[in-house]
């Protein structure tokens, strides 16, 4: 399993963001923390990631991740191989994603798993996963996908409208008519709520 080392304080979310580049898109789609299905009357079952291709030619494949980042959190882990069936049953391989060789020693991984080393250059597969048999997709399984990437794009538009705003430019508040503000430029700005009137407000329209 390579050449030991101090194990580093990456945490969970550096590896999930380091995993984003190994299953990136447009090929792949990477979603964090997902269970079987959709409400509670579901079969045990929570991934920490799971990687899905988006490509014909590569078989719309399912990868199921889940993530170590101590010694102590994988050997919880193994002593309970069958807590992730629900989901792992769904998937075409199945992973093991450590930001350190040290952390899962040679012999420990359960037949058939991977292990990737992810880390901030690079992440490469220490051991890769056997080919599992998945059973066929049902609707509880693609409602929980489905839900995931809407919610992946809400929080990307919301980015998104947070960063425009940071950048437009600062205009003088002339008036304050029907609860929102008259700006200097001619263009009207909604009233943050809870807010005291300020003196100046950013103004999204002379950004466009």
């Amino acid at each position: 399993f390579g050449a030991k080392r101090e194990v580093g304080r990456a945490t969970s979310s550096d590896v999930l963001k380091w995993l984003e580049r190994r299953y990136s898109a447009p090929e792949w789609r990477l979603f964090a923390e997902l269970r079987n299905g959709t409400g509670w009357a579901r079969d045990s079952g929570i991934a920490d990631a799971i990687a899905m291709n988006m490509w014909p030619s590569g078989g719309y494949a399912i990868h199921g991740i889940e993530i170590k980042v101590s010694r102590g959190d994988w050997l919880r882990e193994a002593k309970n191989e069958k807590k992730n069936d629900g989901v792992r049953r769904y998937c075409d391989a199945w992973y093991i994603a450590v930001p350190d060789d040290t952390i899962v020693k040679a012999g420990e991984l359960p037949q058939g798993w991977g292990l990737l080393r992810v880390g901030e250059d690079a992440t490469r597969a220490i051991v890769k996963a056997a080919a599992l048999d998945p059973v066929p997709m049902d609707r509880g399984f693609a409602a929980v996908l489905i839900r995931a990437a809407a919610d992946a794009q809400e929080i990307g538009e919301r980015q998104a409208q947070k960063a425009a705003m940071l950048k437009a430019p600062l205009r003088a508040i002339s008036a304050f008519e029907n609860g929102v503000f008259v700006l200097s430029c001619g263009h009207r700005a909604t009233r943050p709520r809870g807010f005291k009137t300020p003196k100046t407000v950013r103004c999204i329209e002379c950004s466009q």
